[in-house]
């Protein structure tokens, strides 16, 4: 393995090693949403770094705008049965969740903006990236349709990230039915990174789907119980 492919190895390890203690260390400084701004920047700081000045390595690229209709279908049609299924027939029991930011509108920022930016730098950014350079193998094709070692990886590592919210109180249900239901976006996300080759894709998808998450839990629970949340 030569020098660069070492180095962007070590920088998945240490990335995916620090990514959850990271952002976890609200208990340091003032909140999540600082901690995750430091880290974003510290990734752009990085990429550069590994890819010797070119951002282009880690898909900083223009795409076709109209490739992303389908996945916008597919991720409103998801977000939907997702909070339905929830809320009405499964009523997942919650736990006693909490992010350590006091204004709401901070916590919306973070949860449709901030925190999406930062995953895919993380983990379509450079951990797929890596994977790529390292092995491109194809586990599942189906006609046009194929599902690549990176594309899997990266879905699953993206998704068992998340079990990270059993360390702000959820409830291991909710957990574990966010956790599955991370790793059916992130398939669709990890793909679309790499059929496009851009990682722009990706971000702006995860955007839309934390947006309509948050979207659908507030009308379905206005329906339901007549509750508004917001």
């Amino acid at each position: 393995m030569d020098r660069k492919k070492r180095l962007i190895s070590i920088t998945v390890i240490l990335l995916l090693f620090l990514f959850p203690k990271l952002k976890y260390f609200g208990l340091v400084l003032p909140n999540i949403l600082i901690c995750a701004l430091i880290e974003i920047a510290l990734l752009l700081i990085a990429m550069p770094i590994i890819s010797k000045g070119s951002f282009t390595l880690f898909g900083f690229r223009g795409f076709r705008l109209k490739l992303l209709i389908y996945p916008t279908i597919v991720l409103f049609l998801f977000a939907f049965s997702l909070n339905y299924l929830d809320i009405y027939i499964l009523q997942i029991p919650k736990g006693s969740a909490q992010i350590n930011i006091t204004s709401k509108s901070l916590r919306y920022l973070y949860a449709i903006v901030i925190g999406p930016i930062l995953e895919e730098l993380v983990f379509r950014g450079i951990l797929q990236t890596s994977i790529d350079y390292l092995q491109q193998k194809n586990i599942l094709k189906i006609r046009n349709f194929k599902i690549s070692l990176s594309v899997f990886i990266t879905a699953l590592a993206f998704s068992l990230m998340h079990f990270s919210n059993l360390l702000v109180g959820a409830s291991l249900y909710l957990t574990t039915y966010i956790v599955i239901s991370a790793f059916i976006v992130g398939l669709v996300l990890s793909y679309y990174r790499e059929r496009t080759q851009s990682l722009f894709p990706p971000i702006i998808l995860h955007i839309l789907y934390n947006l309509l998450v948050i979207i659908f839990t507030i009308v379905l629970i206005k329906i339901r119980y007549g509750i508004f949340i917001l």
